[in-house]
């Protein structure tokens, strides 16, 4: 994960007391903690993505003689592999 829990959660925090400040969000339960809420989906995203990222290096490696023998840039291949998957699959990254 590309983001450490310290920024994870004020980020969160951002997002939670804006939308309570700006009257997006009305917290009818004072148990509910929008922030956690919030970090808990931000992680759940962010661990999607490092899966996803797996996966095309994974596809990659098959193809290392390939991406090799007509120096291809890796990274713009990753870049073009995994916006198909996130296309074909409708992920939101």
């Amino acid at each position: 994960m590309r983001l450490k829990e310290e920024m994870i959660d004020y980020i969160a925090e951002k997002i939670a007391s804006t939308l309570i400040h700006d009257g997006d969000v009305i917290l009818l339960d004072e148990s509910v903690h929008l922030k956690e809420q919030i970090a808990k989906v931000i992680c759940e995203n962010l661990e999607n993505e490092d899966r996803l990222n797996e996966e095309v290096e994974e596809i990659l490696e098959e193809y290392d003689d390939e991406i090799d023998i007509h120096h291809v840039n890796y990274n713009k291949l990753f870049g073009l592999v995994k916006n198909k998957l996130v296309k074909e699959r409708n992920i939101i990254i």
